[in-house]
């Protein structure tokens, strides 16, 4: 769950940079200069949706899904999300999950 929760905290300092957020509200101020770098790749609209994915996949883990798996899954999903065009629309659940 820490890899999920330091994703999630680094994701949402994104998104607070994005939005003009008060610099004190982040949890990785000692990463401003990064965060700021890696907030310009990204749109608002997708920071948020790769919010929402991190707390789902987070959930899964308390259904005895793999770690691995699930770490793997969310990094080409973010990556998906970073890039400016999609091929395909987010997914809300891995395809494993019914």
């Amino acid at each position: 769950q820490g890899v999920f929760d330091l994703l999630a905290t680094w994701h949402r300092d994104l998104w607070v940079l994005k939005e003009g957020g008060e610099k004190s509200l982040l949890f990785h101020e000692d990463c401003r200069e990064a965060l700021e770098a890696e907030a310009s790749g990204w749109s608002g609209k997708r920071l948020e949706e790769a919010l929402e994915m991190l707390l789902l996949f987070r959930e899964h883990l308390d259904h005895h899904v793999n770690p691995k798996l699930l770490v793997f899954l969310l990094s080409r999903q973010l990556k998906a999300l970073k890039e400016t065009v999609l091929k395909r629309p987010f997914m809300s659940r891995p395809p494993f999950i019914t």
